[in-house]
C-alpha cells in the first residue's frame, strides 16, 4: 500500500442564510430548504392524486401513474385495455392517465403534471365508453377538487388537465 497524503480541499461553502437578520437569515432561505419544500410538496400531491385515482377506478374510470413512455403510446395502449373491459361486458367510462415524460418532469424539475384522458373508440371511431370526453374531464375535475389537488383546464376536451405543484400556481386555487 502506497502512502496517501491528505489533500485539504477549499471550503466553497457559501453563506447558507441562517446567520444575520432575522429567523430567515439575511438572504432568506437557501435552495436547499426550496428544494426540500419542493420535494415535499411533490409527494403531497403524488398521494392526492394515488386517492383520485383509485376513487376514479371505483367510479369506472381507467387510471393509471406513470403510463409508458409518452402520450401517443400511453392513448393507444389505454385505449386497447378499455376496448378489452368493454369487449368482456364492463362498464368503462373513460381513461385517464399521465405517462413517464410527465413522471419525469415532475419529479426532476418539479414542474406542473399533464393529466390526460380519453373515451374508447373503436377501430371505426366510434365511442364505446359511457363518457363523452368533456363529460370525463368534468368527473375526473369533480374528483380532484375532493382531493384537494390544485389544477388548471378550460373545459376543452382538447386540453389537458394541469395538475400545479409549483405552490405559487397552486395556492392561488383551482381553476376551471
Amino acid at each position: 500500500m502506497g502512502n496517501f497524503g491528505f489533500v485539504k480541499i477549499p471550503d466553497r461553502r457559501r453563506d447558507c442564510g441562517r446567520s444575520g437578520a432575522g429567523a430567515g437569515g439575511q438572504y432568506g432561505r437557501t435552495q436547499r430548504e426550496k428544494g426540500m419544500d419542493m420535494n415535499r410538496r411533490v409527494h403531497e400531491v403524488v398521494r392526492k392524486l394515488m386517492g383520485a385515482f383509485r376513487e376514479l377506478g371505483k367510479l369506472g374510470v381507467i387510471a393509471r401513474h406513470n403510463f409508458l413512455c409518452c402520450q401517443s403510446c400511453g392513448a393507444a395502449e389505454l385505449n386497447r385495455i378499455m376496448i378489452e373491459k368493454i369487449v368482456l361486458g364492463e362498464e368503462v367510462k373513460g381513461g385517464v392517465f399521465y405517462h413517464v415524460q410527465d413522471n419525469d418532469r415532475l419529479f426532476l424539475e418539479g414542474g406542473d403534471l399533464m393529466i390526460r384522458y380519453l373515451e374508447a373508440v373503436d377501430d371505426d371511431e366510434v365511442r364505446m365508453s359511457t363518457l363523452t370526453v368533456k363529460e370525463l374531464g368534468d368527473l375526473v375535475c369533480e374528483v380532484f377538487s375532493r382531493y384537494g389537488l390544485a389544477f388548471e383546464w378550460n373545459g376543452s376536451p382538447a386540453k389537458a388537465i394541469e395538475v400545479l405543484v409549483n405552490e405559487e400556481r397552486a395556492s392561488s386555487g383551482v381553476l376551471q
